[in-house]
């Protein structure tokens, strides 16, 4: 059988899926190049260049943040060209595609659904509802049980959390941790500013005193930085003074330590010698360190018996909890300390905390 045009009724079929598959690309998607040889600029969708990620060249969508690239791609943080001394990152599929709609990657979530098959998750795909507790009010679906940052969408990595508190509990879990997906904000790993979540604003991957990455917002003055930050130049040199690029840096230098007393944390799995504590006034996270024994206070005297090291990583008192206290780290740890008012009787008011400064 022939069709009008005096081509096969199968060949023609076939010509009218490439052209259907041809008209779907848009500039939101990683460009297929029309001319079927050598990528022609010319004839690229609109926003995409020839660009070769070393296993050939193609029509690339070009992005300057996650939010450039349409779901299931993200804007590669590592693999970028030099175009006349321009950087450029390009849209990249991502490991694991999923179809988009509500419930996916940062929607919003009620804790009252609980973690999985959350009313307001894709539970079909995977997707779980994380919170730090059952009246979160920044839960949002995501996915839990991811290995490496590629099993995450763009702007998100791969993170250890504690298992407890979460939507279902205020209970802590002691030493107990999982992985999930989360957004590359504020101490996230990274690798280049492209990698960090710009939705709030401007960040930059900054580098701390060990060599390693992580993410810290634009700032003008501390103010606009967590407590346990300081406003600084982007080369980390100076204090912000109001002109030029200021990034919060956190004043440990290091988002994550050797685990030691002190040393800043993001989960349990990062202080083996204790916990991942939070300060009582302040978002810091930091180690402690078990005591050897119970730690008890003569209210008489003021004496504290504990067996915690004499010093800390962040030169602040040492002192040692006796029962749980309201941030839920455990009794018997030995903790930082620092200053927070005056008590009742006028004397130094001491709260939790190793970086956040004395007030």
């Amino acid at each position: 059988m022939r069709t009008n045009g005096g081509l096969s009724l199968a060949r023609a079929l076939a010509l009218f899926f490439v052209m259907l598959a041809t008209s779907a690309c848009s500039s939101k998607s990683s460009g297929i190049d029309a001319g079927g040889g050598p990528c022609d600029p010319a004839k690229c969708l609109q926003g995409n260049e020839c660009l070769d990620d070393g296993t050939g060249t193609s029509c690339r969508l070009v992005c300057a943040a996650q939010a450039d690239c349409p779901f299931n791609y993200y804007c590669t943080p590592s693999l970028t060209f030099a175009d006349g001394g321009a950087t450029i990152n390009y849209c990249a599929a991502d490991k694991i595609a999923y179809t988009p709609g509500a419930g996916t990657w940062g929607t919003s979530c009620q804790p009252t659904g609980g973690i999985a098959m959350n009313p307001a998750c894709d539970f079909g795909q995977g997707f779980s509802c994380y919170a730090v507790s059952p009246t979160d009010g920044n839960a949002y679906c995501t996915q839990y049980g991811c290995t490496q940052d590629t099993d995450c969408a763009g702007g998100w990595y791969c993170a250890t959390v504690n298992v407890q508190p979460n939507a279902e509990t205020a209970t802590r879990s002691v030493g107990q941790t999982n992985n999930v997906c989360q957004p590359r904000l504020y101490c996230a790993s990274c690798t280049s500013d492209v990698d960090c979540d710009q939705t709030a604003g401007p960040e930059h991957c900054i580098v701390d005193k060990n060599g390693d990455f992580y993410c810290s917002p634009e700032c003008a003055s501390n103010g606009n930085c967590a407590l346990d930050a300081q406003c600084l130049t982007l080369d980390e040199s100076a204090a912000c003074t109001g002109t030029g690029t200021c990034v919060c840096a956190a004043r440990a230098r290091e988002c994550v330590g050797d685990g030691s007393l002190c040393s800043p944390c993001r989960s349990d799995a990062d202080c083996p010698k204790g916990v991942c504590a939070t300060a009582d006034y302040s978002t810091e996270r930091f180690c402690t360190v078990s005591s050897g024994v119970t730690c008890t206070l003569d209210k008489l005297t003021g004496v504290l018996t504990d067996d915690c090291p004499s010093s800390d990583e962040a030169s602040v008192p040492v002192g040692c909890t006796t029962e749980p206290d309201a941030n839920l780290t455990p009794p018997n740890e030995c903790v930082g300390l620092v200053t927070f008012g005056k008590t009742e009787s006028g004397g130094t008011e001491y709260v939790n905390g190793c970086y956040t400064p004395d007030r």
